[in-house]
């Protein structure tokens, strides 16, 4: 009896470690858009990322090329966001690749900012996942652009089970075995 006692501690212990684990999907990302207004123009783009499965949140980190008539200029960022609508972006670098108007200016780079107009456009938990964002910015005064630029991810390759869950359940099951075997003698 003790030992069977022992055996189901020993695999409750296995079945807590395992779902305090966390499994991941590799995504891989595109972006595009347009800029219409005052200051027309593309956003195009690449992104790679992580869907949680555990808190339902995806994280990408993406380059995006931002064309119009005034800017030319290439972004760094990192975004984390939540089938909630809930998210923020962090600028990680930009630089300005020759436009008439430097937009790295009024950029703040290293700064969190919430993610604004960002919604799914298919069901977060399926493939490929999409979201579209739209904003409007007012660059000069009475000069507005709007912005409407879509993501879309698909799976970059399996979704990630962690090894110290897969390991904890492989050696409960040999140390079950090892009691069970040693019972019999």
């Amino acid at each position: 009896m003790k030992k069977l006692n022992t055996i189901l501690a020993a695999s409750a212990l296995v079945l807590t470690a395992g779902a305090a684990q966390a499994a991941y999907l590799p995504l891989a990302g595109t972006i595009s858009g347009t800029s219409t207004g005052f200051d027309a123009g593309t956003t195009t783009g690449t992104a790679t990322g992580i869907f949680q499965l555990n808190t339902l949140t995806l994280s990408w980190q993406a380059t995006t090329n931002v064309v119009t008539g005034f800017t030319n200029m290439t972004i760094e960022s990192t975004t984390v966001f939540n089938v909630f609508g809930v998210g923020e972006t962090r600028v990680d670098s930009c630089t300005n690749n020759g436009g008439a108007f430097n937009g790295c200016l009024s950029t703040s780079i290293g700064t969190w900012s919430a993610v604004s107009g960002m919604t799914f456009t298919s069901a977060p938990n399926t493939m490929p996942i999409t979201l579209n964002q739209t904003s409007s910015v007012e660059a000069l005064p009475g000069s507005i652009i709007n912005n409407d630029t879509d993501y879309t991810f698909v799976a970059a390759g399996p979704a990630v089970v962690p090894v110290p869950a897969a390991a904890w359940l492989f050696g409960s099951a040999l140390v079950g075995l090892a009691g069970i075997g040693r019972k019999r003698k």
